[in-house]
């Protein structure tokens, strides 16, 4: 199971389709770029916020 797909399921929310397997890459598919610290997407009513970057490594997400 993706890391992805066990967010998901344990939040009940869906995700768009795509070839991603971490929330690092959903973020990535959904801003369409390698986001900045404080950039947020939204999906399934969340909003995922970057709050910590290790060069160009997503590190933390807030939900």
């Amino acid at each position: 199971m993706r890391i992805a797909d066990e967010f998901a399921d344990r939040l009940n929310v869906a995700l768009p389709s795509g070839d991603f397997t971490t929330m690092a890459g959903l973020v990535i598919q959904l801003s369409g770029e390698l986001p900045r610290l404080g950039q947020s997407v939204s999906v399934g009513g969340l909003r995922l916020e970057v709050v910590d970057m290790d060069g160009r490594r997503i590190d933390k997400l807030f939900v």
